[in-house]
């Protein structure tokens, strides 16, 4: 189970105040702890790939935001 934070990047969607929460966040994103900072797509999709390869060693992981960025 993958849990990141918001995922940060352009989208094709628009969505009402979401221009505005995402300038926010670029801005406070730095200051973050890793358990809370945005995570791009492509640090995702990484985390995802290095799970898929790696040895399982058990059967539910819980891979978190802080894992990942």
């Amino acid at each position: 189970i993958f849990r990141p934070g918001p995922l940060l990047g352009k989208r094709e969607e628009r969505r009402q105040g979401e221009a505005f929460a995402k300038a926010v966040y670029q801005l406070v994103n730095p200051l973050l702890p890793k358990a809370w900072k945005g995570i791009h797509p492509e640090q995702l999709t990484g985390a995802i790939m290095k799970a898929a390869h790696s040895e399982i060693t058990r059967k539910l992981r819980i891979v978190e935001n802080r894992e990942m960025v």
